[in-house]
């Protein structure tokens, strides 16, 4: 996870400022239910191969990675 440097404290103030609720922001952030549905999704995307974002499925292909001339050509795919 690319943060600059940055610590974890740093960037969850950040953005619960950006948020707009800071305390709410940061009360979900350390709850249960956000942890585990963060595990869920690490878990899912483990199962179908992701590790990385952004990742898009075109017709059961994967694209992986920030490739620009890729992500074209699959979302041309759409049109």
């Amino acid at each position: 996870v690319a943060n600059h440097g940055k610590s974890d404290v740093v960037l969850i103030n950040e953005f619960a400022t950006k948020s707009g609720n800071p305390k709410k922001f940061k009360e979900l952030v350390a709850s249960e239910q956000i942890k585990n549905k963060v595990l869920n999704a690490e878990k899912q995307a483990k199962e179908l191969g992701i590790s990385s974002t952004p990742t898009l499925f075109v017709n059961g292909k994967m694209i992986s990675g920030f490739d620009t001339v890729l992500i074209d050509k699959a979302i041309s795919e759409f049109k």
